[in-house]
């Protein structure tokens, strides 16, 4: 049990590496930690200073970790905003105090309102090139915003210019979410070319998607995740895609 708790954690971390990896390059710019109390990023938020559990990992990221077996419930006071269950994917308010009595093998873990992450498919190591497409998750809310970086994560080639930034960016209203790709740096060749895009929170089955303003016919609706998944072909360059409901 013990054993598969620990790979399925490990997993986790092997698809997040492009959001990881982004947050550290961000860290050796600014000096702000991937994993950081939470007041750091909201100080305002004075009841919060006294929370010496749970973490943000990264800007998007919100960590309520458990370490025991608990017979007790546990409260989770999540930072100003709403936010996102990573598992189900039900949207949260920072108004309410979270309940939740999680076994050994569930980790409370949640995603900022407003973030994109950048996420791969799964590898077995840090030297094994993914097979597939970049996947960008969506979650719309305001602030809606996301970076990509990638170097060749081993040379000194980044001080010369060498390395790939993209920024992303959302939209949402009740009638859409528009969802933008902008190319800042194109000097490093990535492993991949593609884009599947999910945005989540869809409130029913679209009656459109669109890429570079183009109907796009090969897209899907999750209804039980809420989610609406589809993918753009030729993704280094700058691009959009929109969701109609």
């Amino acid at each position: 049990e013990h054993e598969a708790i620990r790979r399925r954690y490990i997993e986790v971390r092997y698809k997040l590496l492009p959001y990881i990896y982004t947050s550290v390059e961000e860290m050796s710019r600014t000096g702000i930690p991937l994993m950081r109390p939470v007041f750091l990023d909201y100080p305002k938020a004075l009841d919060l200073y006294s929370n010496d559990r749970d973490f943000l990992f990264g800007p998007d990221l919100f960590v309520s970790p458990v370490t025991t077996d608990m017979v007790d419930a546990q409260t989770i006071k999540l930072p100003p905003g709403d936010w996102y269950d990573y598992w189900t994917s039900e949207k949260q308010s920072s108004k309410n105090e979270i309940t939740v009595r999680p076994a050994l093998d569930e980790m409370p873990l949640f995603v900022r309102a407003g973030a994109i992450l950048p996420m791969q498919p799964l590898v077995q190591s840090t030297s094994e090139k993914p097979d597939g497409p970049l996947k960008l998750r969506v979650y719309p809310g305001g602030d809606c915003r996301g970076t990509l970086y990638q170097d060749d994560g081993h040379t000194f080639q980044y001080e010369k210019g060498e390395f790939l930034r993209v920024n992303y960016s959302c939209q949402a209203s009740p009638s859409g979410v528009s969802v933008t790709s902008t190319i800042e740096k194109n000097a490093y060749q990535p492993w991949w070319n593609s884009t599947e895009v999910t945005v989540f929170a869809a409130p029913r089955l679209p009656r459109e998607v669109r890429v570079d303003h183009k109907v796009a016919h090969e897209w899907r609706y999750d209804n039980k995740a809420h989610t609406v998944i589809v993918s753009v072909p030729d993704a280094l360059r700058d691009w959009s895609v929109q969701v109609l409901y």
